[in-house]
């Protein structure tokens, strides 16, 4: 995973160097330093006022002049559009992905809610002490998401398909 950080703005940029450039661009700049992870950090967001799941490219910790992490943004790039929204940490769910993909190629973020292959028992994907597990629901059982990576289907999350946790 490449990490791109800002030269001049404290503000990291998430995803591939198309990514970088785009929000480089926009933040007036050019390029980052490039770091290489073991893993991918990468985030989406759950929009609290208009109930849509966004992309992250990239966290502002100093945004508009804000000397508080509270008041820190997200950048959003939308396809549609050809624009980068900034939106408000405090406006948004912040969810990290796991850094894995279930069987059908799907990539797993916390708050996803997936199965093993019997659709009645489902798990909510969870940080628990020192890495993310799927905690059944209805139940204090845990199970290990790189073990069962290959058999984990994603079929939903906590936002977007809530009725899920019920059925």
């Amino acid at each position: 995973m490449d990490i791109y950080i800002h030269q001049k703005l404290p503000i990291l940029i998430l995803g591939d160097l198309d990514n970088a450039e785009y929000a480089g661009k926009w933040l007036q700049g050019e390029g980052g330093i490039q770091r290489n992870m073991q893993r991918q950090i990468k985030f989406r967001a759950w929009d609290k006022q208009n109930k849509v799941m966004i992309p992250v490219d990239g966290i502002n910790f100093n945004s508009l002049g804000f000397q508080d992490f509270r008041d820190a943004s997200i950048a959003s790039y939308s396809e549609e559009t050809g624009k980068i929204s900034c939106i408000r940490l405090s406006e948004v769910e912040l969810i990290q992905y796991t850094g894995m993909k279930d069987k059908n190629g799907k990539e797993i973020y916390e708050g996803d809610i997936f199965h093993l292959g019997d659709k009645n028992i489902k798990y909510q994907v969870v940080w628990n002490d020192t890495g993310f597990m799927g905690k059944q629901c209805g139940s204090s059982s845990y199970v290990g998401l790189e073990y069962w990576q290959e058999r984990i289907e994603v079929i939903g999350d906590i936002w977007t398909t809530p009725e899920l946790l019920e059925e």
